[in-house]
């Protein structure tokens, strides 16, 4: 039996305060960390020394091999989603009746991520459930609410 397997979604970090410097170190093997998460951490560390932190999990995640980059497939692959969601539906007159610009612009980093969870073969732990069910249809992912995965 394959042992399930993992990705936190940044959304559950802030809202759980996990400090992802501490917790990486305690992470089972069974969690991968997603370099698009790793990204929105750092645009909002607090300082320079979180900056450097988050730099030395990068490269122990690195070492380790569970450090989870979109490739130009996954990159090609969310542009599809997003597509799809952009254009989901055209009135009669051929303009798109799909999500606007701002809402595909909200969820280009949650697409990817949910786009290497799905390569990982990994769960995407999230507060963030309403974008992530969005991209669910075109990306068949499976999606636990941190709050749930956190108390368990």
């Amino acid at each position: 039996m394959t042992k399930q397997k993992y990705l936190i979604d940044t959304s559950s970090f802030i809202t759980h305060k996990k400090t992802l410097i501490i917790f990486a170190n305690a992470l089972p093997q069974s969690y991968k960390m997603s370099a698009v998460v790793l990204q929105e951490l750092v645009v909002g560390a607090s300082d320079a020394n979180v900056v450097k932190g988050y730099e030395a999990v990068r490269k122990k995640l690195e070492k380790e091999r569970r450090l989870v980059t979109p490739d130009s497939e996954d990159w090609l692959i969310a542009g599809k989603i997003l597509y799809t969601l952009a254009n989901k539906e055209r009135s009669k007159y051929g303009r798109a009746k799909g999500k606007s610009k701002e809402e595909i612009n909200r969820i280009i980093r949650d697409s990817l991520i949910a786009r290497t969870a799905k390569r990982e073969s990994c769960t995407v732990v999230t507060e963030n459930v309403k974008d992530f069910e969005l991209i669910k249809p075109y990306c068949n992912i499976k999606i636990i609410r941190g709050s749930y995965f956190f108390e368990q």
